[in-house]
């Protein structure tokens, strides 16, 4: 009689899915933690710069 083997593929599959796992959660852990120091170094800067009209802005042909 045969005896009972894990298939290998499940197992190279396997290995492959947890290596991959534990590389995408130390890159994520990685990058969230870099980011408020980018952030606050000037490298990434979020400005919104909105100009919005006021009673002196406006053009010529929108006056009386």
């Amino acid at each position: 009689m045969s005896e009972s083997k894990p298939p290998v593929l499940k197992q190279i599959f396997l290995l492959k899915f947890s290596a991959s796992l534990i590389l995408f959660s130390f890159s994520l852990r990685w990058s969230l933690t870099l980011l408020p120091k980018l952030e606050y170094s000037g490298a990434i800067s979020a400005h919104c710069n909105l100009h919005l009209p006021d009673s002196s802005h406006f053009p010529a042909s929108a006056s009386p």
